[in-house]
């Protein structure tokens, strides 16, 4: 009896490791906590990364691994300044290195991360409304990969790259102008009339500026379980585009 049991565990023990060390191997298999983005399934990408997929939580160094583009590109690209900070720089943080190209409602941030590692790499995405640094449009220039039609579209997604060398994640809490010349903390919602979001703006400030929940959710037809989440977080969580969540909401902040 006892020999069955080491038996039937020792069995139990090998088709355990056997489905992971298989899951491993056919790129099934990802830990808690790992950042590995959806790969093609069809045509002539068929097994390679999917730039559509890149979070606004993905490191530069850690694109830099998954899509073989040079750190020092994609951190020159965006402008970001301290060389030492290219590796553990946030998609996300771009919004807040360019917020002053946002209010003038030129998103730059995980979306333009993504179209331009595409672009560099000559994969395909649906590019919609993206905005690059200059600095970005120069590399993907000089990178000699673009379509016609992509290289024709780039003086309308043109923005300045920035100029500070301090990455976002490294301010703290940044206080940041607001429009009617009064200052804020990073994330808080405008208290004037007029509505200006950041990623890091949660559902519960704008709620808080008048905007009914259900008619957010309607805006975006996607229920909000939690108020306290930050929109940009929630955008990546539920593969929504943040600039189109932003307008939504900002639309029902102007028709109030």
């Amino acid at each position: 009896m006892k020999i069955n049991q080491i038996v039937m565990a020792t069995a139990m023990l090998m088709i355990f490791f056997g489905i992971i060390g298989f899951a491993k191997v056919t790129g099934t298999w990802q830990t808690i906590g790992s950042r590995i983005p959806a790969r093609f399934t069809s045509g002539h990408f068929a097994g390679a990364y999917d730039p559509a997929d890149i979070r606004g939580n993905y490191s530069f160094g850690e694109i830099s691994r998954l899509f073989n583009i040079p750190l020092n590109d994609l951190g020159k690209a965006f402008a970001i300044g301290d060389e030492n900070q290219y590796e553990y720089f946030l998609c996300r943080e771009l919004e807040v290195l360019y917020s002053e190209a946002a209010r003038e409602g030129k998103e730059v941030g995980t979306h333009s991360v993504r179209v331009f590692v595409a672009w560099y790499m000559g994969l395909p995405i649906d590019e919609g409304d993206v905005f690059f640094p200059d600095t970005a449009i120069e590399i993907l220039l000089a990178r000699g990969v673009l379509t016609n039609a992509q290289r024709e579209s780039l003086p309308t997604r043109h923005v300045p790259a920035v100029t500070t060398n301090t990455p976002a994640r490294l301010q703290g809490d940044l206080v940041l102008p607001s429009l009617d010349g009064s200052f804020r903390r990073q994330g808080q919602v405008q208290s004037n009339n007029e509505l200006f979001i950041r990623g890091t703006t949660t559902f519960q400030e704008v709620i808080a500026q008048g905007i009914r929940r259900e008619d957010i959710e309607a805006a975006i037809n996607m229920s909000i379980p939690n108020t306290s989440r930050n929109i940009r977080d929630f955008c990546d969580d539920n593969n929504l585009n943040f600039p189109d969540v932003r307008r939504a909401i900002e639309e029902l902040h102007r028709a109030r």
